[in-house]
């Protein structure tokens, strides 16, 4: 009885850390990493760097935990105000519902302990890990367990928590976090019909981006809060490449499809340089191709003006890779580019159906006749090795199989 209550106990355990605050949806935390922490920790060259500390918060065990001191210079003056903080890279940008806070007196090693659960702390979400918006503000928290559910989905990839108060006690600045889920669900890409297919492509080749958060990867990934943003660097161009452009991106859609538009939403569109005119692409190319080598023009661009430009094909054009090719990234002749979205609309092709040669089948008369001819021939073989006299059996057995031939073909010569 004893083992039985034991191993109710573990699966009741197990349950509540897995439990969600939308049923429906999973624990996005758990494939993510962490972008930036309070505690992550310094690089030496040479010298292979620590695990951060932070990286507890969402490795799915309540044996584990983040603590970490309080101290004032890892933290960032714009975040002077708070203890600690973590940002966690989901990937990609998720559909984002809800999140749950394990407190210390939650986790195995301070089971109990009340008096370390954090008192304060804020939510944020970003899909660039430069904007970010508060999505909740606990300013008195008494919860080991702190679920909340989202009024909005919000479509992030990057969520970040600011650790006002740690403890209970205010004085107290270390915190002692076991866990952090973060409830959403992917966002679903639609595979077929009419659409922006550059959703569901991918950046394979880039002239590169100032950082990570900053990847020509976002070039692509539908969302105005995100940027590729690269500096006059051309050590990953051609020297065929770079007599033409500054910067290039080229996206594989994955297979041959038909576009018929596209759009380029320049810097001022977009979140973090809104209303900024003077970073608005003035000239690209957009090039298509079937085999990533030999390209043709789609559109040439120069003198551009518009945040969002749109351009309708006179003809669709069919192809798997697009290249965008950025002449003069700025309205001013800077060479830093600034571009949030390229959209390519169109569907997938369908594939060709295979040519299936057919080959004719013999009429039936002369299949008939073939096989009354081997009847023939081995009726004749019988008979020059047989005495006089043939088998009554073996002339039987081949009248048989000229019956049976005609037959299958429909075929008698009763019908003559």
């Amino acid at each position: 009885m004893r083992k039985l209550f034991a191993v109710i106990a573990v699966l009741s355990m197990l349950a509540a850390l897995g439990s969600s605050v939308y049923a429906e949806d999973v624990n996005l935390a758990k494939e993510g990493k962490i972008y930036d922490s309070s505690s992550k920790p310094e690089e030496v060259e040479g010298e292979e760097t620590p695990a951060d500390p932070a990286a507890m918060l969402i490795d799915g065990s309540l044996d584990t935990k983040w603590e970490v001191l309080y101290d004032d210079s890892v933290v960032p003056d714009d975040l002077i105000v708070y203890s600690h903080y973590a940002t966690i890279d989901l990937g990609e940008l998720k559909n984002v519902t809800g999140y749950t806070l394990y407190n210390a007196s939650e986790g195995s090693a301070d089971k109990g302990k009340t008096e370390y659960d954090a008192k304060a702390w804020t939510v944020q979400v970003s899909g660039d890990a430069f904007t970010w918006t508060d999505v909740d503000t606990v300013t008195d928290n008494t919860t080991a367990k702190y679920e909340k559910k989202f009024d909005q989905t919000y479509q992030t990839r990057f969520v970040r928590i600011l650790v006002e108060y740690p403890a209970q006690d205010e004085k107290d600045l270390t915190v002692r976090l076991p866990e952090f889920e973060i409830y959403g669900s992917d966002i679903e890409k639609v595979a077929t019909g009419y659409r922006n297919v550059a959703l569901n492509g991918t950046v394979i080749e880039t002239s590169g981006y100032i950082n990570e958060s900053e990847s020509a990867a976002l070039l692509i990934d539908g969302s105005l809060d995100t940027k590729w943003c690269a500096g006059l660097d051309n050590s990953e161009m051609s020297d065929e490449l770079w007599d033409v452009c500054y910067h290039f991106a080229t996206v594989d859609l994955g297979s041959v499809c038909k576009i018929d538009k596209y759009v380029l939403k320049n810097a001022s569109i977009g979140s973090r340089d809104l209303g900024q005119t003077q970073y608005d692409t003035y000239a690209w190319i957009l090039e298509a191709s079937d085999d990533n080598q030999t390209w043709k023009e789609v559109d040439n661009v120069y003198g551009n003006v518009e945040a969002e430009y749109t351009y309708e094909l006179s003809s669709p054009v069919e192809a798997r890779y697009f290249r965008l090719l950025v002449v003069e990234p700025e309205q001013g002749g800077g060479t830093t580019t600034r571009i949030y979205e390229l959209e390519l609309w169109g569907d997938n092709v369908a594939p060709a159906e295979p040519v299936v040669e057919e080959t004719a089948a013999p009429a039936a008369e002369e299949t008939v006749a073939e096989a009354e001819t081997v009847a023939e021939e081995a009726a004749a073989e019988e008979t020059a090795t047989a005495p006089e006299t043939a088998d009554p059996s073996v002339l039987t057995a081949v009248a048989a199989v000229i019956a049976s031939v005609g037959a299958v073909f429909g075929y008698s010569r009763k019908k003559k």
